[in-house]
């Protein structure tokens, strides 16, 4: 049996860019929640889970080709 490097005591410190493209003053719906997106950090894949549609369906939102229905 292996076992990986033990690492008690020792401090970690994790770091994250925050994302540049995150759009200042929205002002389209799609604008909007690419905003929300960005700033909780979600994948598209994620908010079209939460959302019960599809990852190309909110890439089509974000960029605005589309609009979401109003059961959306």
């Amino acid at each position: 049996m292996r076992a990986g490097p033990i690492c008690i005591g020792v401090p970690i410190q994790l770091k994250c860019l925050k994302p540049n493209n995150i759009p200042k003053n929205p002002q389209t719906l799609g604008e909007h929640l690419l905003a929300r997106r960005l700033t909780q950090r979600l994948y598209q894949k994620d908010v079209a889970i939460l959302l019960g549609t599809d990852n190309f369906t909110i890439m089509n939102w974000e960029k605005g080709y589309t609009r979401p229905h109003l059961k959306f």
